[in-house]
């Protein structure tokens, strides 16, 4: 049986009259600063107690060495008694205060305070119900007027993880805005298979909207649907329908929980899947796992035990056209990192390069490679203001090291694949220290 949920409009409203409280006086002054505990303020003379009420900003001006400084606060408490006046502040003063220090007040600013500090008057304080507006004569009276009515089968709220809505359309041409329409009597949900998982991810991409699930990535057309044959061949077919067919893209891979592993360069999409272990790219050709080019027990580790909530952080490097992921792990060591931040680059078809930084966000602007870390920008690709350190990642020097093992053992052959060297203004590398090891076979 469907449920009757009645909304109901009163016909009256309350008009209600208590005395006025703001009645300091802006910008007087005659007031001196005595002393202070904390945030309590003394002051005098107690003749301008009345110009003291709570929620009125004051300011203290006062000179230390010879520097003029002012401490400007709220008042959260007042306490204007003849004997010994004084008043609570919001905030304490950090310096020294000289005593005699002028005071200067202000109007209310903060009627957070006011309606614990008011005491009600018989006198002064009245309360009516009006239906008229304005209260005048003849004036338009307020009714009842049309009544809502919502039917639901099920009252209880649901939550819709694998369900998409979509609004009325925004034309900035000619500034057609239906943003705010969501009519129900159009087809504006589509319902993603949610056996996969909740969706995570939207990316458009020319007239498709890519979805990202748990354990599923499809792509749904966009004003278009597509007709299949016998044979299984689509044909791409126009329709007054901004979500159509949802399509699967082949393979059981999704973005887990992770969306900001994500990142995109042209038609290459990079995201990681957690509940397999891989990390994986979508391009034209479909899904590939990228982690399975000499990193797969790496991935299997890292991801296994990566953190739950933005553990793992994506983003491409314009600069150096490779793929950037950091996995922050639960485990930690002090022989270690617990991170580790790693770049794919796809000339190379491999893992090329291991970093020394953690970064909260990764973005490009201009061509320039951005990483965030506790609340800061960091450029990448250059160096610091006046100084020509290297390997210098959030305010860390990190001196670079490539560890390079020989032997003297002729009959084995070493072969070094994927190795890339910048060399230095002088045209050559230097090492600044040699370790010999020595083999026991």
């Amino acid at each position: 049986m469907a449920a009757l949920i009645e909304l109901k409009y009163f016909n009256t409203f309350w008009l209600k009259k208590i005395k006025s409280i703001v009645n300091v006086l802006p910008g007087a002054s005659g007031v001196v600063y005595l002393s202070n505990n904390g945030t309590r303020i003394n002051f005098n003379p107690p003749t301008l107690v009345i110009q003291v009420s709570v929620g009125q900003e004051f300011t203290i001006t006062y000179s230390i060495g010879g520097v003029t400084k002012s401490y400007t606060s709220t008042i959260v408490e007042a306490f204007p008694t003849i004997a010994n006046p004084y008043f609570i502040a919001a905030v304490a003063p950090t310096d020294v205060i000289p005593v005699n220090a002028v005071i200067t007040f202000g109007k209310i600013t903060d009627f957070s305070n006011i309606p614990r500090a008011y005491a009600a008057t018989a006198d002064s304080d009245w309360l009516i119900e009006e239906s008229r507006i304005r209260g005048g004569y003849n004036n338009t009276s307020v009714d009842f007027g049309v009544k809502a009515y919502l039917v639901e089968d099920e009252p209880k709220q649901s939550h819709k993880f694998s369900g998409l809505i979509h609004s009325g359309v925004f034309n900035s041409r000619t500034g057609f805005n239906a943003t705010n329409q969501f009519s129900v009597g159009e087809e504006i949900t589509r319902t993603i298979d949610p056996v996969n998982g909740s969706i995570q991810k939207l990316y458009a991409e020319d007239t498709n909207l890519i979805i990202f699930q748990e354990s599923k990535v499809s792509k749904s057309l966009i004003d278009k649907d597509a007709i299949y044959s016998a044979e299984g061949n689509a044909s791409v077919t126009s329709r007054n329908l901004v979500i159509g067919q949802n399509v699967a893209f082949g393979g059981e891979y999704g973005i887990s929980t992770d969306p900001e592993s994500f990142a995109v360069n042209g038609y290459r999409k990079y995201f990681t899947d957690r509940d397999q272990n891989v990390v994986c790219r979508l391009s034209m050709d479909g899904i590939t796992v990228i982690s399975n080019y000499g990193m797969t027990d790496f991935f299997r580790d890292k991801l296994s035990k990566a953190k739950i909530n933005s553990g793992i952080i994506g983003g491409w490097d314009s600069h150096n056209k490779e793929y950037v992921i950091s996995i922050d792990s639960t485990e930690r060591s002090a022989a270690r990192n617990s991170f580790s931040t790693l770049s794919f680059d796809e000339g190379a078809k491999g893992w090329t390069s291991l970093f020394d930084y953690k970064p909260n966000q990764i973005f490009n602007l201009n061509n320039n490679f951005f990483t965030a870390n506790s609340g800061k920008l960091y450029r990448h690709y250059t160096l610091a203001p006046n100084t020509t350190d290297r390997g210098v990642f959030t305010e860390l020097h990190i001196i670079p090291m490539l560890p390079l093992y020989l032997t003297e053992l002729h009959l084995w052959l070493r072969t070094f694949k994927q190795l890339t060297t910048k060399e230095t203004p002088a045209g050559k590398w230097s090492a600044l220290t040699l370790i010999p090891i020595k083999l026991y076979l």
